[in-house]
């Protein structure tokens, strides 16, 4: 015979717990990887809508739990930050010729990135024998129309 109210000791022991920023990021990560600037809204609603999950987050311990996901995706900025100076000895080394500019600026003791520039040795040669005579060609259509016109 089945009862319809279950009295047992150990279901009254049954807890629910709030989910960390370690379990949401957890489960960001495959959400992550296929929208990597989705909303930290939009993640908590996914999160909270999913039917195995079904539960209530924090907006602050989603967002928490994104950027910890997203640690995990691409690396720390930090360490990005370090492997620009790599790769731009890298290009240096493979393309001789190229230019590669990073600039920082330091505010306060602390160093920050400020704004980068990469001209490839292929691309600058192509520029030089291929776009500059034909700037040069135009510059010197455009003097001659402007010196008619003021005649």
């Amino acid at each position: 015979m089945l009862v319809d109210k279950h009295e047992c000791v150990s279901s009254e022991r049954m807890q629910v717990t709030t989910p960390s920023c370690k379990w949401v990021a957890s489960r960001a990560v495959d959400i992550l990887r296929v929208e990597p600037n989705i909303g930290t809204k939009e993640l908590k609603m996914r999160l909270e809508t999913n039917p195995l999950h079904r539960c209530s987050i924090g907006y602050d311990t989603v967002q928490r739990g994104k950027k910890r996901a997203l640690e995990e995706i691409y690396g720390k900025w930090s360490d990005s930050f370090e492997l620009l100076f790599r790769w731009k000895a890298e290009v240096m080394k493979r393309s001789p010729g190229s230019v590669v500019e990073i600039d920082l600026l330091e505010v306060d003791g602390e160093i920050y990135f400020h704004r980068f520039f990469c001209a490839l040795k292929p691309c600058i040669d192509g520029f030089l024998e291929g776009c500059r005579p034909h700037l040069r060609t135009y510059d010197l259509q455009t003097m001659r129309r402007k010196r008619s016109q003021a005649s």
